[in-house]
Parts: structure tokens; sequence; C-alpha cells
């Protein structure tokens, strides 16, 4: 039966002789699992991108980073990005994001018109 004298926990767990000694028990320190604690957990293993992210782990395993699908921000991909946060209305119009967020409208000032707002309107000055 093997026990702690072996020093079988690996990566600076802690070794416990179980009571009957029947075996013994290692636990972990952070970033390492299995029953001897010989596996590293990477961050990845977690799944923590959201909204059908990539996942790439750090080289030394220490973190990861996101690379998020279109349509998504944040450091792990949580926030949908909306039309209207890139501010595409012009010259002090209201923009207004579709409900689906496939698109937004805007509502010109006056003296503008187009898509955007970007075009300025015509006027006429009578003689």
């Amino acid at each position: 039966v093997k026990s702690c004298d072996s020093s079988p926990c690996k990566n600076n767990a802690t070794c416990i002789n179980k009571e009957d000694n029947s075996g013994y028990n290692c636990t972990c320190s952070a970033g390492f699992t299995g029953s001897d604690c010989e596996t590293q957990v990477k961050p990845c293993d977690s799944s923590p991108c959201k909204n059908n992210a990539t996942c790439i782990n750090d080289k030394d395993n220490s973190g990861y980073n996101c690379t998020c699908s279109a349509g998504f921000t944040g450091s792990d991909c949580e926030t949908q990005v909306k039309p209207c946060d890139s501010s595409p209305c012009k010259n002090n119009a209201t923009c207004t994001n579709k409900e689906d967020n496939s698109g937004y409208n805007c509502t010109c000032s006056a003296g503008f018109t187009g898509n955007d707002c970007i075009t300025q309107g015509s006027y006429y000055m009578k003689k």
C-alpha cells in the first residue's frame, strides 16, 4: 500500500495518509488536479470565454485570452456590441439600435439628412 513516505504527490501538493493506512490523499496546489496532482489545470479548461469565443492559454498557463466572435467584446466576450456603440450617426443625430441589433436608425437634427445624417440639407433664400 502506497503512503506519503514515498512522496507520491506532485507539484507541491500536501500528502495525507489515510487513518486506516489504506493509502493516501493528495491536496493539490492551485492550478493542479489529478489523484497525485500530476495534471496542470489550464485556464481555458473552465471555458471562461462566452458567446462562442475562442480561448487561448498563455504560454505558461498563468492566464488566457479570448478571441471574440463578431458582435461581442469584453475580456471574456461577455458584452454584445450594439450598432450605435460606434456613434455612426453624425451632427448631433439620435441613434436607435434595431431590436435585434442587426443595425440602427438615425434621427437627424434639423438641417441634415441621409443614412448617417452627414448630408447637409439645401437651403434656398428668397430674393
